[in-house]
């Protein structure tokens, strides 16, 4: 049996800096998203919530030189081994397009002592990639697995990711993929709740508001005033919304120390 308990009454370390009964967002108490119980192995890929790293932990995956006929994938794994034996073998990246054709493979050797974390860092170079854009929202699959010497899958998952690069470059304007993009960015402020509910807002809802967003011809969307759920931001990625992700702050900064960490924790996890 898990137990959680759930408080939302006034707390002064809360990280607005604000007292709750007067803000206009988080009026809503409990666990209002999808939880889920992970179990792995003793060699396993970090969450970047519960690693003492600035701006780490888990996977990281950044994107250098995007262009029509190339683009550089950079990637970084946080791996820890809590077992009491050294571990060696690989981490494997492969990428697949969205018909599952393989676009591109590599392996990195990793070697982690007992209790402790080793980041493999590496670069997938692709060519002529699918890029990502409001109007071509393409998302590859990148699989990750870690491999013991013996060839046996140890952990891993899949995230999907879009291929782009993003610049403002001041009187030139908004530059996408390499290029000034051509029009305009229309978009709006989205709260994350809904009638009745409040804040625990179906999947399927956000995908919808995502639609409907869309649809209207918005490409930008401010999540106000917070990161908002997963699965409104797969869905932005899915349909080609832009989307401005803030910190659980508004205009008032608490000068408790945990304000900052909290948002490089929340940075480095969106």
């Amino acid at each position: 049996m898990i137990a959680v308990w759930t408080d939302n009454s006034n707390d002064p370390s809360y990280p607005p800096g604000k007292a709750q009964d007067v803000l206009d967002y988080t009026y809503f108490g409990g666990i209002y998203r999808d939880c889920w119980l992970i179990a792995h192995n003793p060699v396993f890929i970090t969450d970047p919530n519960f690693e003492n790293e600035t701006a780490g932990g888990g996977l990281f995956v950044a994107y250098d030189k995007v262009s029509d006929t190339s683009a550089e994938i950079i990637l970084k794994a946080h791996i820890r081994n809590d077992s009491k034996k050294n571990f060696k073998g690989v981490v494997e990246y492969e990428l697949q397009q969205p018909d599952g054709t393989q676009a591109a493979f590599l392996n990195d050797v990793i070697q982690v002592r007992p209790g402790k974390a080793v980041t493999s860092k590496d670069k997938i170079t692709l060519k002529s990639p699918l890029l990502w854009s409001p109007e071509t929202p393409t998302l590859y699959n990148l699989i990750v697995r870690i491999r013991n010497n013996e060839g046996n899958v140890v952990d891993g998952y899949r995230r999907r990711i879009g291929i782009r690069s993003v610049e403002f470059k001041g009187k030139d304007g908004f530059w996408l993929n390499g290029k000034p993009y051509p029009a305009p960015l229309i978009g709006a402020n989205r709260h994350q709740d809904f009638a009745v509910v409040g804040n625990a807002v179906a999947n399927s809802i956000h995908w919808r508001d995502a639609k409907k967003l869309r649809d209207a011809g918005l490409k930008i969307i401010r999540n106000a005033h917070c990161p908002q759920d997963p699965a409104f931001m797969d869905a932005c990625d899915e349909l080609g919304l832009f989307v401005i992700v803030n910190t659980p702050g508004w205009q008032f900064w608490n000068d408790a120390p945990e304000f900052a960490q909290r948002s490089i924790t929340i940075s480095a996890t969106w």
